[in-house]
């Protein structure tokens, strides 16, 4: 049995600080990796796989089960707890990608310095969703357990959350993007909408900025649908349907390439004045694994609702 701990580590309550007990799984540059398979029913049978050129996520069934601290879990919830933690605890073999953007705090000597080289640098400004519906449901019983849950399909805001995305508005009318940025999911359209409410930038839709896909609150209504409640979001670089609609457990990997497909996006682009309205794993990974960025404080876990504004060199 292999026994870990786990020290400050925020993930909506999922597992966070708590001593968890495995038995089987691999062990790899001090993460453990998940060697399980599961379906999406938690153990019953299933032939659905997602495969692509990309790191293969898929299911199986199994019928066995592991022993922990609240007694036994099924297989299918034992590969989820362990392929969430593999996004909470650092890889090395994913942030040691040499010629990384670099990027530093806005406001500091370094960005100054950068903003007066010129070139190609850019001043962004990262903004996480408001509290969802899916954030109070996983502090009360986890993510794991809330990860097929219907009721939270492509959740939105709470009231709390549409409060938090409001307070953005006197900060964000003086950023002054000249674009915004925003995952296609219900709540980053919510907080992008609510949050940049007084800035007359056009906002773009963009599919690589979204959150960890695996569980049901992160796949996301067509486009179709979302279009005529957000008029204000060009949707005309997404495709209808959700094209992670019925793919399961993102690899930390995967999300790194998304990351750098955006990053490759944005270093296309002719602003220079940006906004990003994204999630807190892709963040969490972005500024870890996809940017050589020292500060501390910009690659700590983003609160519900928080911008935070970085100059990123490319």
């Amino acid at each position: 049995i292999l026994s870990i701990k786990l020290q400050n580590i925020e993930m909506n309550g999922v597992c966070a600080g708590k001593r968890l007990l495995f038995s089987r799984g691999t062990l790899k540059n001090g993460v453990l990796r998940n060697s399980l398979k599961l379906s999406r029913s938690y153990g019953r049978s299933s032939s659905t796989s997602y495969t692509s050129n990309r790191p293969e996520v898929s299911v199986a069934s199994s019928s066995s089960s592991f022993h922990g601290r609240r007694g036994t879990l099924s297989t299918g919830l034992m590969a989820l707890t362990l392929n969430f933690l593999s996004f909470s605890v650092p890889d090395k073999s994913l942030s040691a990608t040499s010629n990384k953007p670099r990027c530093w705090k806005l406001g500091t000597s370094e960005a100054d310095e950068a903003l007066s080289r010129g070139g190609n640098v850019k001043v962004v400004h990262f903004v996480r969703h408001g509290q969802g519906e899916h954030n109070v449901r996983n502090k009360l019983a986890s993510k794991v357990v809330n990860c097929g849950n219907m009721d939270i399909f492509d959740a939105r805001l709470t009231s709390q959350g549409e409060a938090e995305a409001a307070a953005l508005q006197g900060i964000t009318k003086s950023l002054s993007p000249d674009v915004i940025f925003v995952s296609p999911l219900r709540r980053t359209l919510q907080t992008a909408t609510l949050g940049f409410k007084y800035v007359s930038a056009p906002m773009i839709a963009v599919e690589s900025l979204r959150e960890v896909y695996g569980c049901t609150a992160e796949r996301r209504r067509p486009i179709s649908i979302s279009s005529s409640e957000f008029p204000r979001v060009d949707f005309s670089g997404v495709e209808d349907s959700d094209p992670y609609g019925t793919a399961l457990l993102e690899t930390p990997s995967h999300l790194v390439e998304r990351e750098l497909d955006f990053l490759e996006f944005l270093k296309t682009r002719e602003e220079k004045n940006i906004g990003v309205v994204t999630h807190s794993l892709w963040l969490l990974s972005l500024f870890r694994d996809s940017l050589d960025c020292d500060d501390e404080e910009i690659k700590r876990f983003f609160k519900t609702a928080e911008l935070k504004s970085v100059v990123i060199e490319f």
